[in-house]
């Protein structure tokens, strides 16, 4: 496990390089909030949750979940022209430089993390409390992916959820 776990940070890194330069971040006054306190993982994912559960419904989406924790897909939400659409929200996190980026395994439910696979949802919004900022991006966007690094394009697409 650790020689892959070797590869995949290996591939991180050369993409990471190959990212084209963009400015940093501007913290945002909820992360300033924080101050020196840490996060754990359960309290940022309901964070991030949150803030795309508020850019949902100021969008005009009904948004459905499951009374219980662990599934695939975190929201079932219908658009305003009615499509249905499954949504998994992720949390991103700073890197080094101060970039944001996305880790997109997920686990087996037993001691291994995978790539999420085809239908298991259609849309992915990784949120940022760093920046404040939701980044929306397709399956086919993220297919094998076991992290990215969201662009400008990507910064508050919730168009996407129209077409």
């Amino acid at each position: 496990m650790p020689a892959k776990q070797a590869v995949a940070d290996e591939k991180l890194q050369n993409y990471i390089k190959t990212v084209r330069k963009r400015q940093r971040p501007i913290e945002s006054k909820y992360h300033k909030a924080l101050g020196d306190r840490e996060l754990t993982s359960d309290r940022r994912g309901s964070i991030s949750e949150a803030a795309v559960l508020f850019r949902l419904t100021l969008y005009g989406f009904k948004v459905y979940g499951s009374v219980f924790d662990g599934g695939t897909a975190d929201w079932l939400v219908e658009n305003p022209t009615g499509k249905h659409l499954k949504i998994q929200v992720k949390s991103a996190y700073i890197d080094r430089r101060g970039m944001p980026f996305i880790q997109l395994r997920c686990s087996d439910r037993k001691t291994k993390f995978r790539c999420d696979r085809e239908g298991e949802f259609d849309f992915i919004v990784d949120y940022c409390l760093f920046s404040d900022t939701a980044y929306v991006l397709s399956f086919e966007e993220v297919r094998g992916k076991t992290c990215h690094i969201p662009q400008d394009q990507d910064e508050e697409r919730w168009d996407k959820l129209f077409d």
